[in-house]
């Protein structure tokens, strides 16, 4: 038997369990659980609590499995394989509101471990199966977004995706001509600017003349990548903006010449803030409102609408066909360095995303991005790219699913397509995404059908090992790259 036969039979028999992560299945401690299910939620009562902790103490003094039809899925919550003591106690806490330190890529205590379908995902299958109008899937959304009774109960969630609201207003907006009159009066109150009259969060404040406000300072902007990129940020003169547009102009080429370029944004009618056909990047502090949504402006208060905790978020625009548009991107004023080239690399991996399904899932989107910004990064000199610390959730996880989406892990993903990228070449990115822009989510389905797991997957767990004598490693392809075991 050769090194290689040997290395592959060792190898995949301690990672695979990861062989079902081709084919995003779940983990096993959560293979059983129904859609709904809670993290800590062992008595199947809908939430966390005390109860579920003293469920889990009482199966533990008697040395009997519990009878609770939820204590398999959600009693471990440290994720070490069993429902202890350990757990219960740490279930106890989360019901006290104290700290619980989090166990790593474990669900957190609360959480869902099987969400249900939002009602946005139930509106878009209801439209894609033929049941429902456009128009009516629309109307559909926004009863969902303020959880208005007229929501038809079949639509009904748990969830309510409040970030579906940007979406939505874009969209509506951007196809404002081919809309009825009829449904654009329905929907008047809810997109116009809350200190509107008509909007139904009209409140007029109390006016007071001791209050002054100071005046905004406007929006600025630089054109990028020879034009075909424009980054903005509130300034008073042009030099702040200039390490901006000099990222990104480093980044485009590099990121054009390996995943293509994006569809054109759309500027119809152009507005301050979106001028020309240029993909936009906005760069803001954590607290600042998207400035291209309407729903935004009209509800400055929803922190849904601010970049976060996020280095950068992508949204879609420009002119909507199915599945397919542009994107502008916000990041970060706090990013710099080669982070900033990275973070820019990303987000713009994403706009050209958008020209095949800006719909697909986390997972596809966010492990291929990744995987681009750490191609772009080696391709401009003196940088550093700065992913391999994300990769590590394959190699500390061998039993979990790589198609999953908790913590860092659809991140780390990107390390599969970088292996497929040393045998089947650069082209990887556009036949995967060739693939997603088949009807419906896709997502790890799509990497499946361009390359075949079934192909790839083993050489992917041999090369994790990374270490002589395996043949074929990740240092073969890029020197830099950190030895694991």
């Amino acid at each position: 038997m050769t090194y290689r036969m040997l290395a592959r039979a060792l190898i995949v028999a301690a990672l695979l369990g990861v062989l079902c992560l081709g084919f995003g299945a779940a983990s096993p401690r959560v293979l059983g659980a129904s859609v709904g299910s809670i993290q800590g939620d062992v008595n199947c009562s809908g939430a966390a609590d005390t109860l579920d902790s003293l469920q889990i103490l009482v199966g533990v003094a008697s040395a009997q499995s519990s009878a609770a039809g939820c204590v398999d899925d959600a009693g471990d919550v440290d994720c070490d394989g069993d429902s202890d003591s350990a757990d219960a106690i740490r279930i106890l806490r989360f019901a006290a509101s104290l700290e619980v330190e989090q166990a790593d890529n474990c669900v957190t205590i609360g959480a869902y471990l099987v969400a249900p379908p939002t009602s946005e995902e139930l509106i878009a299958a209801a439209l894609e199966a033929g049941d429902i109008s456009y128009e009516d899937s629309l109307r559909a959304r926004a009863f969902a977004l303020f959880d208005d009774p007229q929501l038809d109960p079949a639509f009904h969630s748990p969830i309510i995706d409040y970030h579906a609201g940007r979406l939505l207003a874009a969209e509506m907006e951007t196809n404002r001509a081919q809309l009825s009159q009829a449904l654009l009066d329905d929907m008047e109150p809810i997109l116009a600017r809350p200190n509107d009259p008509i909007s139904i969060f009209y409140d007029l404040p109390a006016q007071s003349s001791a209050i002054v406000t100071a005046p905004a300072v406007p929006w600025r902007s630089l054109p990028a990548a020879g034009g075909l990129a424009r980054v903005w940020m509130h300034a008073t003169s042009d030099t702040p903006l200039v390490p901006y547009a000099n990222a990104v102009s480093k980044v485009w080429p590099l990121l054009q010449g390996l995943i293509g370029s994006p569809n054109p944004d759309s500027a119809t009618p152009p507005t301050v803030v979106n001028p020309d056909t240029a993909i936009d990047l906005y760069f803001l502090p954590f607290d600042e409102i998207d400035p291209r949504n309407a729903y935004c402006t009209s509800h400055p208060n929803d922190t849904d609408c601010i970049v976060g905790t996020s280095n950068g978020v992508t949204l879609p625009a420009g002119a909507f066909t199915g599945k397919k548009s542009s994107g502008y991107v916000m990041i970060k004023t706090t990013i710099t360095g080669d982070e900033l080239l990275r973070v820019s690399a990303h987000e713009l991996s994403h706009v050209v995303q958008n020209k095949y399904d800006y719909k697909e899932s986390n997972w596809l989107a966010d492990s291929t991005a990744d995987w681009a910004s750490f191609r772009v990064l080696q391709g401009i000199p003196a940088t550093k790219p700065t992913l391999y610390k994300r990769a590590r959730v394959i190699f500390d996880n061998p039993g979990k699913p790589l198609s999953r989406d908790e913590g860092q892990s659809r991140y780390a993903a990107w390390l599969y397509f970088f292996s497929l990228s040393i045998e089947k070449g650069d082209t990887v990115f556009t036949k995967v995404w060739e693939k997603a822009a088949a009807s419906g989510e896709d997502s790890e389905r799509a990497a499946d059908a361009a390359f075949k797991f079934d192909d790839y997957f083993d050489d992917f767990t041999v090369r994790n090992w990374n270490q002589d004598p395996v043949p074929d490693r990740y240092k073969t392809k890029d020197s830099t790259f950190p030895n694991h075991h």
